[in-house]
Order: structure tokens, then C-alpha cells, then sequence
């Protein structure tokens, strides 16, 4: 992977947890976990974590809803001729599985 791919992956994980924190509903918290641009910059695939997670699918719903007002945002503040598609996926935290199962 490019430098320059890095540095984008790691603006758009920026931008998007800035866009999230004001647009997700206020009831859940929604983390960005990753960031995975595609070799040719056309889609970027952003992994999300949802608390509670017994909302997560119908957050996630919400939220890729969104994805086309979060590309015109990234295409206002990025410098690139190129502004990826944008999908996110539902990604549950190794950390998070582990506190569940000591329930």
C-alpha cells in the first residue's frame, strides 16, 4: 500500500467518525474500527462498531442510508480526483465478544 493510500484511508476514517458522531441517533454509540480503501480508489470499505449491539443491524441500515451525503462531504474536503463509493459493514470488537461471553 501506498503512502498516499495510508494517508487517505486514515482521512476518511477521520471524516467519517466526525459525520457519525453527528449524525448517528444518539441512543448508540457508533465507532469507526477500519478503513480499507480499494487498490484503484473507487470504493472504500469502512468497518463500523454499534453499542448496544442488539441495535447494530437497524443502525447499520440507518446509517448506510447516509453513504451518499458522507461521499458528497469527503468530496468537499478531499483533494482528490477520485471520491470513492463508500460501504460500511457491521465489524463486532474482539474485545467487546470476550466482556459478553464472561456474562
Amino acid at each position: 500500500m501506498s503512502h498516499h493510500q495510508e494517508k487517505l484511508e486514515s482521512l476518511i476514517m477521520q471524516l467519517t467518525a466526525e459525520f457519525l458522531e453527528r449524525k448517528s441517533p444518539p441512543s448508540q454509540l457508533v465507532t469507526v474500527i477500519s478503513c480499507n480503501l480499494s487498490s484503484d480508489s473507487q470504493t472504500v470499505n469502512i468497518g463500523l462498531s454499534i453499542f448496544p449491539e442488539s441495535a447494530g443491524a437497524q443502525t447499520l441500515i440507518e446509517i448506510q442510508k447516509l453513504a451518499r451525503r458522507l461521499r458528497f462531504e469527503l468530496g468537499e474536503k478531499i483533494r482528490s480526483k477520485k471520491i470513492p463509493a463508500v460501504h460500511f459493514t457491521l465489524q463486532t470488537h474482539p474485545l467487546i465478544e470476550e466482556i459478553n461471553e464472561k456474562r
